[in-house]
């Protein structure tokens, strides 16, 4: 069962990650206009290829993608032209503040769950309740769908 999702996540952003070349590719996006800036109208067409040769954007992007991809599998993230810098070092950078982040997010989150649990759980039959167990068999069937799982969506004040 884990490794299937495994084996879909990996499949899937593979997917994603190609399609994101192929989507990039397609606009009209000019990454040596972005990369130069105003001074692009400078250059003379023999620069403005042999700078794309150098940055690799002259290539298709199935070559750019597979070449960016032996690169991930090396560990080697590449370079963020936007900040100048190893991509490795831009995530390193941001990589606490995204953890400081989401766990502020899970812990408001378990922290709301519990108090509204406690309070649906002390007055059976309210709204709050019953849009507690809303929620329970909202959640409860996206789990069934996804993954077979059997749902009971009754309430113990309807079981009389």
């Amino acid at each position: 069962m884990v490794g299937s999702r495994l084996v879909t996540i990996a499949l899937l952003t593979l997917f994603v990650s190609f399609v994101m070349f192929a989507l990039a590719a397609i606009s009209p996006f000019d990454p040596l206009s972005y990369y130069i800036g105003t001074d692009i109208s400078q250059l003379s067409p023999d620069e403005r290829a042999a700078l794309a040769a150098s940055l690799g954007v002259d290539r298709p992007f199935y070559v750019q993608w597979a070449d960016w991809f032996g690169s991930l599998l090396t560990g080697d993230l590449g370079y963020s032209r936007a900040y100048s810098r190893p991509v490795v070092d831009v995530l390193a950078q941001r990589l606490p503040w995204t953890i400081l982040l989401s766990l502020s997010g899970i812990a408001l989150t378990v922290a709301l769950a519990v108090v509204l649990g406690v309070i649906a759980g002390r007055r059976p039959g309210s709204l709050l309740d019953r849009f507690a167990s809303a929620c329970r068999c909202f959640w409860a069937q996206r789990r069934r769908s996804s993954m077979r799982w059997r749902c009971s969506c009754s309430s113990p004040s309807s079981s009389a």
